[in-house]
């Protein structure tokens, strides 16, 4: 829809320009975060006995950083890559942002517990990141004009389907803009650990449903609701279940990885001792 731009030489689109910034503010982000989970990560904390034999935990920001850079790297494989697999498999080859968010929880989820770090945590403080993320997608799909909305004569007109049309991606990437300052506030007023993300699936897929009834990128498959409105509901039932899971176990998980984490800190700064006697 807009014309390509040059830098350093080379056309870029508006949409591979909106989509690389999307993903750099989401690590802009991340790395915003890092210490915020430091007490939360195994490599990043040292015990240290005081002289009255009590212990005293200090950071190593450099492992913090090192962490996050490994958890962004894997989403970096995980998140594009889904998404390309979810469209192939529900909207016929098109990017499908369901994809984004599996790799989300694969990279700060999953794979934290690998990297020694409490998972309902990581995930607590880098969700926010996700509608970030989702309003640059969204200036991305307007620029391209893809994602398109109803025909709408009053409205823009869409070079790319030759008519005029409502801006549906537009009011898209202002539910994204809403969405991260709702969860920027849940996460500083709730203390219940490990909430952010199923609130950000129930959030952003119930939208979802909404914001496609304004959308004219594909056809309905069961009355009135396109297949983008369904998996929309298989999410949101997804979010409610994890919802439901967290509140009850949440605190029951949080401890258990935080014992995890505890005794390979105690056994680390055991190990060299036994060894010089």
């Amino acid at each position: 829809m807009c014309p390509d731009i040059t830098l350093a030489g080379k056309e870029i689109s508006m949409y591979d320009l909106f989509n690389t910034i999307s993903l750099i503010a989401m690590a802009v982000f991340a790395f915003s975060q890092v210490m915020k989970t430091a007490p939360y990560n195994a490599h990043a904390v040292i015990i240290k006995k005081t002289k009255h034999s009590k212990e005293r935990f200090s950071v190593k920001k450099e492992s913090v950083i090192f962490c996050t850079v490994l958890e962004i790297g894997v989403f970096a494989l995980f998140g594009p890559f889904l998404n390309r697999q979810f469209g192939d498999l529900f909207t016929s080859g098109n990017a499908n942002y369901y994809g984004i968010l599996v790799g989300w929880l694969i990279a700060f989820g999953f794979f934290a517990i690998l990297l020694r770090i409490t998972p309902l945590r990581n995930l607590d403080h880098f969700t926010p990141a996700l509608p970030l993320g989702l309003f640059f997608f969204k200036l991305a799909c307007f620029f391209e004009g893809c994602c398109f909305g109803f025909t709408a004569d009053t409205f823009y007109f869409n070079q790319e389907t030759g008519r005029r049309e409502f801006p549906v991606q537009l009011v898209e990437a202002a539910v994204a803009v809403v969405l991260f300052f709702m969860l920027l506030v849940y996460r500083k007023k709730n203390k219940r650990v490990g909430t952010v993300y199923p609130l950000y699936l129930l959030a952003y897929s119930f939208s979802r449903i909404l914001t496609e009834f304004l959308r004219a990128d594909f056809p309905n498959v069961w009355g009135p609701f396109d297949a983008y409105q369904l998996m929309s509901a298989v999410f949101f039932a997804i979010g409610a279940v994890l919802m439901v899971l967290v509140l009850r176990y949440g605190d029951r998980w949080d401890a258990y990885f935080n014992n995890l984490n505890l005794s390979y800190l105690k056994k680390k700064e055991s190990g060299p001792s036994k060894k010089r006697r």
